[in-house]
């Protein structure tokens, strides 16, 4: 066993650790204290203080909140009691993380159904005194996520900092449709909503009424026939005009006809 260079050493500063440790070192032994967190002081309860001898007692601040706090030490003993001891201290206000949107609602443009519209930014910014971490960024009904300027999720933002999210709108159908934009941080309240409106319009390629073209398709296509009809008669009309009027524009009479039609 290898040697040591104490007689006595005592885990755990309390005390009794305290008190066996005093009493070892008077007797001339070497003695070392151990202690996980911080020592409280060399004084222990109920043990002598001889004259000339000292011990001493470790104050610490723990503030549970923040401003001013004060108290006081009083040490009692069998001889004079020492004067009351002020203690003061002031506690700080710890990291407070908060998260604000530029947006709480967003109203998209009319747009057709099956076309997407025009995106629209919510910008997140960190404007506590903490740092704000994102775990959750969502859309409900027809809306998308266009883009963003923030980092994958989850992400961080340290106070001051920000970042952009572009969302778009989607009809599948006419009518109005309503959705939200959520998120969910570490900032108070920790859930989060942008509600989303628009209204999903007709595809302006199909007509509700008025004329249509057939495809063409089909022989049977009475839009086709009416066309050619028309036509015809176009051209059997302008074949007579020219029969009739001679080229210097002055009508031919029933005679200089027969004529004509001897030679």
């Amino acid at each position: 066993m290898a040697k040591s260079d104490y007689d006595l050493f005592v885990i755990g500063a309390g005390s009794g650790g305290v008190r066996a440790a005093r009493l070892a070192a008077v007797s001339g032994a070497n003695v070392a204290i151990a202690e996980e967190h911080r020592v409280g002081g060399t004084c222990v309860i109920g043990a002598p203080l001889f004259q000339s001898q000292t011990c001493s007692i470790n104050v610490s601040f723990a503030p549970g909140s923040a401003g001013s706090k004060t108290a006081t030490v009083q040490i009692a003993s069998t001889g004079s009691f020492p004067p009351t001891l002020t203690l003061t201290g002031v506690g700080l206000a710890g990291p407070n993380p908060s998260l604000n949107l530029s947006a709480t609602s967003l109203a998209f443009a009319d747009t057709p159904a099956g076309a997407r519209s025009l995106p629209q930014d919510v910008r997140l910014t960190s404007t506590g005194s903490g740092i704000v971490t994102v775990t959750a960024l969502s859309t409900t009904g027809p809306y998308a996520i266009q883009s963003t300027t923030c980092p994958s999720l989850p992400f961080t933002l340290p106070a001051g900092s920000q970042c952009t999210v572009s969302v778009s709108f989607g009809p599948t159908a006419e009518g109005a449709a309503a959705g939200t934009l959520h998120l969910t941080t570490d900032a108070a309240p920790q859930e989060r909503d942008v509600s989303l409106s628009g209204t999903g319009q007709a595809d302006p390629s199909v007509s509700s009424g008025g004329c249509t073209i057939g495809s063409g398709g089909s022989v049977l296509d009475p839009v086709l026939w009416l066309m050619l009809l028309l036509a015809a008669a176009a051209l059997l009309r302008r074949a007579s005009r020219s029969a009739t009027v001679p080229s210097d524009g002055a009508p031919r009479s029933h005679e200089q006809d027969q004529e004509e039609s001897a030679k």
